[in-house]
């Protein structure tokens, strides 16, 4: 029997006095994602952004 794959969003709100591009806010939260859970947890998070 197949696990289901649960998907989970996040939605967040970015309040900021400068502006940035998508790229930036990506390498920010897969360089906080690797810090929490390394490289292995890290590549079966799937993270992506919508």
């Amino acid at each position: 029997m197949l696990k289901r794959i649960r998907r989970r969003y996040l939605a967040l709100e970015i309040d900021s006095g400068e502006l940035f591009d998508s790229r930036e806010f990506m390498d920010a939260v897969w360089s906080a994602v690797l810090k929490l859970y390394g490289e292995y947890g890290a590549s079966r998070v799937g993270l992506a952004l919508i």
